[in-house]
């Protein structure tokens, strides 16, 4: 009996180890396509003029409310396909990518630029220097790294159901991306320096209502103010960009933008989780 428990543990062990790298590498692979289609967002801007940049990325991110609605419904939906939990939730995602790589294969441009000599501009030293480049980067990271550990919080801390912790997720995520119907307006009237002040003051706002409690409706209030924030500072940070460099300097200039952007988020994440189980 002892050695069957034994080789009932080693077994269960071996499994949850090949249930685990798998998830690390859907992760992985998850990253590297999210990666690249985050660079699309910078084509809408570059047909238009820049002061009609921010315009452009609202009409990009209101693509962003179906995204509030599928996503946490997609998780419920599949989260008991399998004896792990989540795996058809993840199988459900995957069939969203491979929608959009058919959208994107059929997909042909008018007027495909014609590159006639190689080109780099100015060196990445002199462009990250630039006060324009630092905000921009800065801002859309700050919008990123705060929004790291709520739905662990939420579910495995505090012990809320998934549908409550899925209708605060969803709230948040229609808060990210509904206000870019009305953020072009925002910005004729304020400008976007100032409408990424209101993105931070939003963010402190949240911080203080986490802070105070961790009710249901807290989450709720924050997440929402949060959403909000991210919007204003994403809308800002990624109009202010292409004020950073020139035609031939974009194609470098937007993946160390990136690279920088979701390292920190990288970074944060971990940081969160330790933060969580220790000061909570």
């Amino acid at each position: 009996m002892c050695l069957y428990n034994r080789y009932h543990c080693t077994c269960h062990h071996r499994l949850t180890n090949k249930i685990v790298l798998f998830i690390c590498l859907a992760t992985f692979l998850f990253g590297a396509t999210t990666a690249t289609i985050n660079q699309f967002r910078f084509t809408p801007i570059e047909g238009v003029d820049k002061n009609l940049s921010a315009t452009a990325t609202s009409v990009v991110l209101i693509g962003g409310l179906v995204s509030a609605f599928l996503g946490p419904e997609l998780a419920i939906l599949g989260k008991d396909w399998f004896d792990a939990a989540f795996i058809g939730s993840f199988l459900l995602l995957s069939t969203c990518f491979v929608l959009t790589f058919l959208l994107l294969w059929f997909y042909q441009a008018n007027h495909a630029p014609k590159i006639k000599q190689k080109q780099s501009g100015r060196g990445l030293k002199i462009i990250i220097k630039q006060p324009v480049f630092i905000v921009a980067v800065s801002s859309a990271a700050a919008g990123y790294v705060v929004m790291t550990a709520s739905p662990m919080s939420m579910y495995v801390i505090d012990g809320f159901s998934l549908t409550q912790t899925k209708f605060v997720i969803q709230s948040h995520v229609i808060a990210m991306f509904l206000p870019s119907l009305f953020t072009p307006m925002i910005v004729e009237l304020f400008g976007l320096s100032k409408m990424m002040i209101i993105g931070i003051m939003l963010y402190l706002v949240c911080i203080v209502i986490s802070y105070t409690s961790h009710s249901l409706n807290n989450y709720w209030m924050a997440l929402i103010l949060l959403g909000l924030g991210w919007n204003f500072l994403f809308i800002g940070s990624t109009s202010l960009l292409p004020h950073a460099y020139n035609n031939l300097e974009k194609c470098k200039v937007q993946p160390v933008n990136d690279f920088l952007i979701f390292n920190m988020q990288a970074m944060a994440s971990p940081s969160a989780g330790w933060f969580v189980f220790n000061f909570d």
